[in-house]
């Protein structure tokens, strides 16, 4: 121990009710709904919530001690934490029903829940919050019990810490070698069960919003010194929730999240280390403009909430050379797919065709497209060697030249089937090594003449041509002449 114990006002939704009042602007006000004790610390808390102008309602006094955390502090600002529930657990169940919680939850547009209070009171305000049409964020931490699949569903936001989140998965995320991919695995555990999205919080690792789309990959703020870590997650999830209650987008709120959270940690105790808006806008500024990821269609967001005008694509041939990469997927095109749809951030995956799609049918390949949140970006047509070593739209036979159109013609369809607007020919057998050895008028008449049937076939779908100019054989393809090249 050092010095003397510090006494202050705390408890995870007092904690939030307070957060979300220094947070907040003027035109929004804030409720709390608890129960404190008849004793002294009960007269203290509710005028603690009174001063940081905290409707109060809601908050009933019942016979009893108020409820009460022990905090021991560690060097670097770690807690460890025992909690006595006391007047936490002296709600009426009974008079707590639906026409109650309906009263409850009018014209709130967030609602705030924590497991400090009996699971039936966040049962029946969830459920009323749902039908009302209000945001609903369930804070994770408190008591360690289950949560039921129906409440889950209910849940807009479902927000754990590495370590609850371990604990309502059975996941082990606690030993030193978890990594991002095991908190997103737990977190679809949660998802499989109803869950919405599921915001975890892993400290200085910052935060992973994780849902069927995709991750969101929140960073935390490194510019500050962590100096006591009590009530940090109760900082960052009411300022999540009043970004969101003033109309901010997800994105925005993670780095007012992550600011307020910062802000906390500088300073010792639960409510007194809780920032004001100012504070958190200080350190606004340290962090990234937008959080990285966010599912495979929704990317970025610039400054200010615009949609970010570029996708992001990986050619799914990439895996052939770093199958390693693939291990627990099956080393098939359809289990690269499923691969590349964990990389936070990729929108969109490229085939070779027939290579990765030959020997599949559409229903398949869609199937996995879904299941990894990814989209067909598009098919890249690759002339088998074996086939077409002379050529393919100019090969000297017109009968394998036809193969090669109705081959494109394929990728076409297969395109289009997959909902990609591009057809993007390598053309490895249609150029010439040696700049005299062939006729430049019958190649180009044949390649505009194949092109022109391809096009005419597949009117809706774009066909580029991949120009390699460090590859011999393809240097000139497609061109009248050396000189055109």
């Amino acid at each position: 121990t050092r010095g003397d114990p510090l006494v202050c006002c705390g408890g995870k939704g007092a904690n939030q009710a307070v957060a979300c009042a220094r947070l907040v602007d003027d035109t929004l006000e804030i409720a709390f709904y608890g129960r404190v004790g008849s004793d002294t610390a009960g007269e203290v808390l509710v005028k603690e919530l009174q001063r940081a102008n905290v409707d109060i309602s809601g908050v009933r006094r019942v016979a009893g001690g108020s409820g009460q955390g022990f905090v021991l502090l560690e060097d670097g600002g770690t807690v460890l934490s025992v909690v006595n529930k006391g007047a936490n657990h002296g709600w009426d169940l009974q008079s707590c029903d639906d026409a109650w919680a309906a009263e409850v939850v009018q014209n709130a547009r967030v609602v705030l829940l924590q497991r400090e209070v009996p699971e039936r009171i966040n049962e029946v305000v969830a459920r009323a919050a749902q039908k009302a049409g209000a945001i609903v964020v369930q804070d994770c931490g408190g008591e360690e019990r289950e949560m039921s699949d129906e409440h889950l569903a209910r849940c807009t936001y479902v927000a754990p810490n590495v370590s609850e989140l371990a604990r309502l998965t059975g996941r082990d995320l606690d030993r030193k070698d978890a990594s991002d991919a095991d908190v997103d695995a737990a977190c679809h555990v949660l998802i499989a069960r109803g869950a919405t999205k599921v915001l975890a919080t892993l400290g200085s690792r910052g935060c992973r919003l994780v849902s069927k789309d995709g991750v969101v990959v929140g960073d935390a703020c490194t510019s500050i010194k962590a100096v006591d870590e009590t009530a940090a997650g109760d900082a960052f999830r009411a300022a999540f929730a009043v970004a969101l209650a003033e109309g901010l987008d997800e994105r925005t709120a993670l780095r007012h999240a992550a600011a307020a959270g910062a802000a906390a940690v500088t300073k010792e105790g639960a409510q007194p280390s809780l920032p004001s808006r100012e504070e958190r806008d200080a350190l606004l500024p340290s962090l990234p403009d937008v959080p990285r990821g966010g599912g495979k269609r929704k990317w970025w967001s610039l400054r200010g909430g615009d949609a970010c005008p570029w996708k992001f694509a990986s050619r799914l041939n990439s895996m052939k050379d770093r199958r390693d990469l693939a291990e627990g997927f099956s080393d098939d095109p359809l289990g690269w797919v499923r691969r590349q749809g964990t990389i936070d951030g990729l929108d969109l995956v490229d085939f070779n065709f027939p290579e990765h799609l030959g020997d599949l049918n559409v229903e398949d390949v869609r199937a996995a497209l879904d299941e990894a949140s990814l989209k067909c970006g598009a098919v890249c047509l690759r002339y088998p060697a074996s086939k077409f070593r002379r050529g393919s739209l100019t090969h000297p036979d017109e009968s394998v030249r036809r193969e090669a159109i109705k081959l494109t013609i394929d990728a076409c369809v297969w395109a289009q089937a997959l909902g990609a607007s591009e057809v993007v020919v390598w053309s490895a057998w249609d150029g010439y090594d040696y700049s005299l050895q062939c006729d430049y008028d019958q190649l180009w008449s044949r390649l505009v003449a194949g092109f022109q049937q391809v096009c005419d076939a597949a009117p809706d779908v774009k066909v580029s041509l991949e120009f390699k100019p460090t590859d011999e054989n393809t240097r000139f393809f497609a061109v009248p002449s050396t000189g055109g090249s």
